[in-house]
């Protein structure tokens, strides 16, 4: 039985504890003690920051090619419209700018994963990252839908209560926006990073990786029709191998490679022979894998400045808005190309006009909502963490 002596250390403790805690609060949250600004944790061996801009370039060309995919080929095969032979302009495989997006979120989540100071940190990093915008721009497509009257009748209440969880999957739903489809396997993967790197505290991210992989190589020699659907989503099976590429190029970028570094990064790499996960048109392995070769070599380019095209204005631009871009582009476009189509007008016209009043929705969304929004759901989510705390701060 702990004598009073005990538990007064332990009292002691545990109020040193929550006060260390509480001393990383931001400024204007109240809580009973002297706040102050936590000094930074730099990652080892990680240059200036800046080059992520290149990153960022990076997505936008990657929204951009998703967009014209959209717009073109996929519209065009849907039926809904147009038809390619009366199109200027046709990319059949900008879908695979999804793969450079998931390549370049393995380098950013595994070096925000080296930054914070534990999992809530993390959480709330990306929460804040991704919702005010995907929110703003759910709500954008629900209206266009209504306006619209296409494919309204198959939403209802339910359909938009799982689609504001972003991972409308795991309720045996639809996204709203074709384009959400790739937000399961991004919050799949950041779950399973964290949970692996804060949780279990498994820094060995070659070691990692290799596990996964392999064990997402059976699967897939296996059959992944034959794995549970949402099994194959959570633990991300058709596009570890990308997310794997991006986590070393950031190894190699902070110095922190090692032989076995290059080994993982090559066999990830030649996972790609499995071939897409999907594709319009078919395409070989070889060439998918190189494909997945040249998306590498770019982020690994682009970290190390060696692709100065990237720097310029109307490029870093487009990276600006490529989340909400993304997020807008899909049932809004196809919206303005059918009316504009409907009235007669010349489908490489409806394509240009839908195109940039897409660009023009997604930069007000980024400029008005995504950026003060980030900042505003950051400080309420840490504050409400603090106010939870400072309770104990009184024992």
């Amino acid at each position: 039985m702990p004598t009073a002596g005990t538990t007064r250390t332990i009292a002691e403790e545990l109020q040193h504890t929550v006060r260390e805690l509480l001393s990383k609060a931001p400024p204007h949250c109240t809580t009973g003690t002297s706040p102050r600004q936590p000094a930074t944790k730099p990652s080892p061996g990680l240059r200036v920051m800046d080059r992520i801009r290149a990153l960022d370039t990076l997505r936008g060309i990657a929204a951009l090619s998703v967009l014209l995919y959209h717009y073109t080929a996929w519209y065009d095969g849907s039926g809904a419209g147009h038809h390619t032979d009366r199109l200027w302009f046709w990319l059949p495989y900008g879908n695979f700018g999804v793969e450079l997006f998931f390549i370049i979120s393995g380098f950013v989540i595994l070096m925000t994963l080296e930054r914070v100071d534990g999992f809530y940190d993390f959480a709330v990093g990306r929460l804040s990252r991704l919702y005010p915008a995907f929110l703003t721009c759910l709500a954008l497509t629900i209206l266009t839908l209504y306006l619209s009257g296409f494919e309204w009748d198959r939403l209802s209440a339910a359909v938009v209560a799982a689609n504001l969880t972003m991972v409308p999957q795991s309720f045996r739903s639809f996204p709203i926006d074709g384009s959400y489809w790739s937000l399961f396997p991004e919050i799949a993967f950041y779950t399973l990073a964290a949970s692996v790197y804060l949780g279990a505290r498994w820094r060995s991210v070659e070691s990692f990786s290799i596990t996964w992989m392999t064990l997402a190589a059976l699967a897939l020699l296996k059959g992944a029709a034959s794995i549970p659907y949402r099994l194959v989503i959570v633990t991300n099976i058709p596009f570890c191998n990308l997310f794997v590429i991006g986590m070393m190029i950031y190894r190699i970028y902070t110095g922190q490679q090692r032989t076995l570094t290059y080994f993982v990064l090559t066999s990830a790499i030649a996972m790609g022979l499995f071939g897409p996960d999907w594709s319009y048109l078919p395409i070989g392995a070889l060439h998918y894998t190189l494909l997945v070769a040249c998306f590498a070599l770019a982020v690994w380019a682009a970290t190390c400045r060696r692709l100065p095209l990237l720097e310029i204005a109307p490029l870093v631009f487009l990276g600006e808005i490529s989340y909400p871009l993304y997020l807008l582009h899909q049932q809004a476009g196809f919206a303005v190309i059918r009316k504009l189509e409907a009235l007669g007008a010349n489908p490489n016209v409806a394509v240009a006009i839908a195109m940039l009043l897409t660009i023009g929705t997604a930069t007000l969304v980024s400029r008005l909502i995504e950026k003060p929004g980030r900042r505003w759901l950051r400080m309420q989510l840490k504050c409400l963490s603090t106010n939870m705390l400072s309770p104990l701060s009184r024992l």
